[in-house]
C-alpha cells in the first residue's frame, strides 16, 4: 500500500469493537517482510504489563471469547 503523497504507511489506529473507549494500533514490520532480524525494525515494544488470572474482566473477556490463557 502506498499513501497518496507516494509514502508508505508505518501501521494504522483503530478502535476497539469489543469497548468505544479503547484504541488499537497495528504496525507493519516492514524489515522483517524484506527478510531481515526483527532486531532491525525501528518500532520495538517493552514488557508491556501483566494482567493477573484472578482480574475479573480478564476472565470475562477470555470466557467469552473461548480464549485459552495461560
Amino acid at each position: 500500500m502506498v499513501l497518496d503523497d507516494g509514502s508508505l504507511p508505518h501501521g494504522i489506529v483503530y478502535p476497539s469493537r469489543h469497548d468505544g473507549g479503547t484504541t488499537c494500533f497495528a504496525t507493519w514490520l516492514r524489515r522483517v517482510d524484506d527478510g531481515y532480524d526483527a532486531s532491525t525494525e525501528l518500532t520495538i515494544a517493552d514488557q508491556g504489563q501483566s494482567i493477573e488470572f484472578d482480574n475479573p474482566d480478564f476472565g470475562s473477556v477470555i470466557d467469552a471469547f473461548g480464549i485459552i490463557a495461560f
